[in-house]
């Protein structure tokens, strides 16, 4: 049973690259989707990963989310003095005007 969990990333740097640089991963591997997108990591109580959950694209290679919500300021505070906001990286997000996730 996991006890913990944590998102993990997408590789800084991996969108900007061209297929021929990221090498021969297929975009329908799950590796692909840990490596663009990120995902989730689950871990026992003495900190040994469990499961991998990576983020893919659907066959329409679309993301799907819920929302928009409204992040309340002292929310938005908190992360930004954590540091805990990201880049968005995937060009699609970026052209509808996303710009930071957490």
């Amino acid at each position: 049973d996991a006890a913990y969990f944590c998102f993990s990333h997408p590789l800084v740097g991996i969108n900007g690259l061209n297929k021929e640089q990221r090498g021969e991963i297929p975009v329908s591997d799950p590796r692909h989707g840990y490596l663009c997108f990120g995902g989730y990591v689950y871990f026992d109580h003495s900190g040994n990963v469990l499961q991998i959950n990576a983020l893919t694209q659907s066959k329409s290679g679309d993301l799907h989310f819920v929302g928009p919500y409204e992040l309340p300021a002292g929310i938005a505070k908190d992360l930004e003095d954590e540091g805990r906001f990201e880049d968005v990286t995937i060009a699609e997000l970026r052209e509808a005007g996303a710009r930071r996730f957490a």
